[in-house]
């Protein structure tokens, strides 16, 4: 009779150890669980801060195109009014001397320039750009 206690003392066991084991099993698979929501939010937080980033740049080089453009502006405009200038003073003094604009011009065509670019930059036609680029390069 004592055997057959001890067989069922050690199914008993048996069975506590699997029901034990399973239990530690399916406490792991909750730990894992809670830890892939944790890392999950985290990617989630990630990806706005990342697409915040993204936002942020863009506008940086938005502004920062922007500049550049208002500052060719500013310096196409200045050679515009040295031009003018340049013509109104050898009215006035009635000095029969090469106007700047030819040296201006020669400068522009110097860096690359083509007539388009030359004639949007000194506001004038491109027959007139055309003309004052061969003037130029007679003048000089």
């Amino acid at each position: 009779m004592m055997n057959f206690l001890k067989n069922i003392d050690l199914t008993l066991w048996g069975s506590f150890a699997v029901l034990a084991l399973f239990g530690l099993l399916l406490f792991r698979l909750f730990l894992i669980s809670i830890k892939y929501k944790l890392q999950h939010r985290e990617l989630l937080l990630l990806k706005k801060r990342l697409q915040f980033t993204q936002e942020e740049l863009s506008a940086f080089q938005t502004g920062k195109n922007e500049k550049v453009h208002f500052e060719k502006s500013l310096s196409n405009a200045g050679i515009t009014t040295r031009l003018q200038e340049s013509r109104l003073h050898f009215k006035e003094q009635g000095i029969p001397k090469t106007p700047e604009k030819y040296k201006i011009i020669t400068s522009l065509i110097k860096k690359g320039m083509d007539i388009q670019e030359i004639s949007e930059i000194l506001s004038l036609p491109e027959t007139e750009a055309r003309q004052l680029i061969k003037l130029a390069s007679m003048a000089s």
